[in-house]
């Protein structure tokens, strides 16, 4: 079965952009961390899905991804998976290789008959925070890198392509020809509600896909995730991008959950 057929046949919709949802698609982000037994990827799967939780991008290191992939289905849950790009020091252009390594990594995953997807994670990142600034000279082998290999390699074999920045660069970035982006607000918990909306509404006025809005959860108290959840989903956000799921305890879970049922 060719992967198409495959993602029709589950009956599962691409990030909501086929036909309308009822409520926004919310990720969450999982780094690569010790592995889990299939029990604990069972568990982990049953809790985000009964959160409102419809996707998962994953930093593959260790667990079988057939494993993810396998229990994944159980649970309705999408995957897609994390693919670093990392960026030179200074005015360099990108690294040799680079590349090529990406772009077959890009579409080794995406022959994967399961895999909903590549999530680009173009500044290398363990997260969402850049760690410097990407010069123009970067940005135009990344834009071209982008849109004239990975987004085909990845969409030649049925998978969506998406990545996550912070709120501030998206239009820069939006020469990227991707299926969706996340705009990050890496200081949400001092911007509070009021604040997380004018960052968000620039991010979606900029670019002609969803645009979902990517918050830290370590930073929020369970009220105030709750809050600039909702401000972000009022600003146009698609739905709501958490990054280390680790974070999430039941308070944070119960609030995120309320916030979301109710746009």
């Amino acid at each position: 079965m060719k992967k198409r057929e495959f993602l029709k046949s589950v009956g599962i919709g691409l990030l909501g952009l086929a036909a309308p949802r009822r409520r926004p698609k919310n990720w969450v982000s999982i780094p690569a961390g010790p592995s889990r037994t299939e029990e604990e990827w069972s568990a982990l799967f049953e809790r985000l899905h009964a959160s409102a939780v419809e996707a998962v991008a994953v930093e593959m290191r260790g667990d079988p991804l057939e494993t993810v992939l396998r229990v994944s289905r159980r649970h309705a849950l999408e995957v897609h998976a994390r693919v670093a790009i990392h960026i030179p020091d200074g005015d360099g252009p990108l690294p040799a290789g680079t590349g090529e390594r990406t772009r077959s990594r890009v579409a080794d995953l995406a022959d994967v008959p399961t895999l909903f997807g590549i999530h680009l994670d173009p500044l290398g990142l363990h997260g969402p925070l850049p760690r410097r600034e990407c010069t123009s000279r970067c940005s135009d082998e990344l834009t071209e890198l982008v849109n004239k290999h990975l987004v085909p390699a990845a969409r030649s074999r049925g998978s969506l392509i998406t990545t996550a920045v912070p709120a501030s660069a998206i239009p820069r970035w939006s020469r990227w020809a991707l299926d969706a982006f996340v705009a990050v607000v890496a200081d949400a918990a001092e911007r509070g509600a009021e604040g997380v909306g004018k960052p968000i509404a620039e991010a979606v006025a900029a670019v002609t896909v969803p645009v979902y809005c990517g918050l830290l959860p370590r930073a929020l108290e369970a009220p105030a995730l709750a809050e600039i959840s909702r401000a972000a989903l009022a600003a146009g956000a698609a739905g709501i991008f958490l990054f280390d799921v680790e974070a999430m305890d039941e308070g944070r879970w119960s609030a995120f959950q309320d916030a979301v049922a109710g746009s």
